[in-house]
């Protein structure tokens, strides 16, 4: 019987370049003729699990998720995710999107960030899309992503980790044909209490 969930091996010759944002480590690399970011799982985590089956539960919501496999580089464990821009689309991350529309928000801090709260980002939402559906669109994403982080215990869904998409006009100089778009959910690695240690998971048990 082939395997549930297959297991995809990183080869020096398919490694591109390295993925600066965020704190742990990864780059890009070329599989299936496509780009994917391999995310090196730490160790004594489970990381690279919790990525894969939490992007399978999006998925099983109707949520736009990236795709997710199992990876291995050079003998560490690691979870490859598939990158879901075309070439000619944009990820606008939350941060810029807050710091675009809010007075004194600061974009660049990591940690502490009080002004990155609901009320904003509904705000943010509001002004991004026009009445009618593609609001309505918008906010039933935003609602299912929040609904999917308290259902896999997802606790890293911080301001670079939500977004929109925004794909540039097709003919020059027509700045009225930007589409835009919120991003699918991604970055679902702290989910389903992959952190916890066995004595811990015991205990709370």
């Amino acid at each position: 019987m082939p395997d549930l969930f297959p297991i995809i091996e990183v080869l020096p010759e398919m490694r591109g370049d390295v993925e600066q944002m965020g704190s742990k480590p990864k780059f890009w690399f070329k599989y299936d003729q496509s780009n994917w970011l391999f995310k090196e799982s730490q160790e004594n985590t489970g990381e690279d699990w919790a990525e894969k089956i939490a992007s399978e539960i999006a998925n099983l919501m109707g949520l736009p998720t990236h795709h997710t496999e199992l990876a291995i580089w050079q003998g560490m464990r690691g979870c490859a995710v598939k990158s879901f821009t075309p070439s000619k689309e944009v990820l606008i991350h939350g941060n810029e999107l807050l710091g675009g529309f809010l007075d004194n928000y600061d974009k660049e801090k990591i940690r502490g960030q009080s002004d990155h709260t609901f009320e904003n980002i509904v705000g943010v939402i509001e002004k991004l899309f026009v009445e009618g559906r593609p609001r309505r669109n918008a906010a039933i994403l935003m609602v299912g992503y929040l609904v999917f982080d308290a259902l896999v215990g997802n606790t890293d869904r911080h301001h670079q980790n939500w977004g929109v998409l925004l794909r540039p006009p097709r003919s020059k100089g027509n700045s009225d044909n930007f589409f835009i778009e919120m991003a699918p959910t991604f970055d679902h690695a702290s989910s389903l209490g992959r952190e916890l240690l066995d004595d811990t998971r015991k205990r709370y048990f």
